[in-house]
């Protein structure tokens, strides 16, 4: 199955029946003032928010309004080819091809942690295309290049700024310098984060150049 795959602002869409829905590896629970998504013949009942985010929110953080934001409740029941360049997503109940660089995933309640490189050492860090930026719960990266402010918006925080640093990291054999932030540490989401042991969030941009493998049942992510 099929379906047209949009690229905005460093953010993935899927084109459902005429309507934008942002994929969001990042939220455990899919949500829209829509209640119902109908996806490969299967229906689903939706929430109206999710931790301090409702579709009002979400879109105001947007540069392209959405119907509602997938999460992992739904994404995770199927197998996903992401692909940009071509800009259409590949998904199935059966498992679909694995692509050319691979990683093994864990998954915290339903999220995927992968390991990536950086700072001379392996760091686990939750992928969630549904943010636009990185961010590090560490100090540590202010010995890497500065790189101005981020500006951005965290549930019971608001908007908020943060500076951002240049980060070389690798991921999935790409290597590239990866802009980071910091998370307000009144953040739920900072706070939420350190039961985990992770580092911290690895956004989107990472492979808005590439085609993402995104395989649950089986807890890889690939990459070619």
């Amino acid at each position: 199955m099929y379906l047209p795959l949009l690229l905005n602002d460093g953010r993935m869409y899927l084109n459902i029946e005429g309507q934008l829905w942002l994929i969001d590896t990042g939220s455990a629970v899919s949500f829209s003032n829509n209640r119902k998504l109908v996806l490969a013949g299967e229906s689903f009942e939706l929430e109206e928010h999710y931790l301090g985010f409702d579709i009002e929110i979400l879109n105001g953080q947007l540069s392209l309004a959405c119907e509602g934001l997938l999460g992992t409740d739904i994404i995770n029941r199927f197998d996903w080819i992401f692909d940009l360049k071509n800009q259409q997503a590949r998904f199935s109940r059966s498992e679909l091809p694995l692509l050319q660089n691979q990683i093994k995933a864990d998954f915290s309640f339903q999220c995927p942690i992968i390991n990536i490189e950086m700072l001379g050492q392996s760091q686990p860090m939750f992928f969630d295309t549904g943010s636009q930026f990185s961010y590090h719960l560490e100090r540590d990266i202010t010995q890497c290049q500065q790189n101005g402010k981020l500006h951005d918006y965290s549930p019971a925080v608001g908007y908020f700024n943060s500076d951002s640093f240049i980060v070389d990291v690798d991921v999935l054999g790409i290597k590239r310098g990866e802009i980071m932030g910091f998370l307000p540490e009144t953040s739920p989401l900072c706070s939420n984060l350190k039961p985990f042991k992770v580092k911290g969030i690895l956004g989107n941009k990472t492979i808005t150049e590439h085609t993402l493998g995104y395989h649950p049942s089986r807890q890889i992510i690939s990459l070619a």
